[in-house]
């Protein structure tokens, strides 16, 4: 009876052995995926960053007419300004509109994609890229 407890042990412990190395290769496998999983995430949460809008209000505001968006770049980390943006020219008469101005990722998938490629070739001058909407 003891040579049979002794068999039954060590086949058992073959077994519980295997079996442990099974669930070890099988949770280093979930981890690569979890790393994987979790890089994707971080990386489409970096493209959601953040949004700040400032609404201006000018004469009565806006009465939902028109509305027109462009862009402002800046180099420098915000502290040269490449293009001008004159919204006298695009409001024209009107004396009542609202002017948005604001660092914000709207503009899609496709645009933030752009932007981040913009970014990382200039990374060394920071491209950054403000919305300027006038709604008159």
């Amino acid at each position: 009876m003891g040579v049979g407890m002794k068999g039954a042990g060590l086949v058992s412990s073959g077994r519980t052995s295997a079996v442990k190395a099974d669930r070890q290769i099988g949770l280093c496998r979930g981890r690569g995926v979890l790393r994987v999983v979790a890089t994707v995430v971080l990386l489409a949460l970096t493209t959601l960053t953040g949004c700040h809008v400032t609404t201006y209000r000018v004469g009565m505001g806006s009465n939902q007419i028109s509305e027109k968006s462009m862009q402002q770049y800046y180099i420098l980390f915000g502290l040269m300004r490449l293009n001008e943006v004159d919204i006298q020219q695009v409001v024209g008469d009107y004396t009542s509109y609202d002017i948005e101005m604001g660092f914000c990722n709207r503009g899609g998938f496709w645009q933030t994609a752009g932007d981040l490629a913009v970014s990382a070739a200039f990374l060394p001058l920071t491209v950054t890229r403000q919305t300027v909407t006038v709604k008159y």
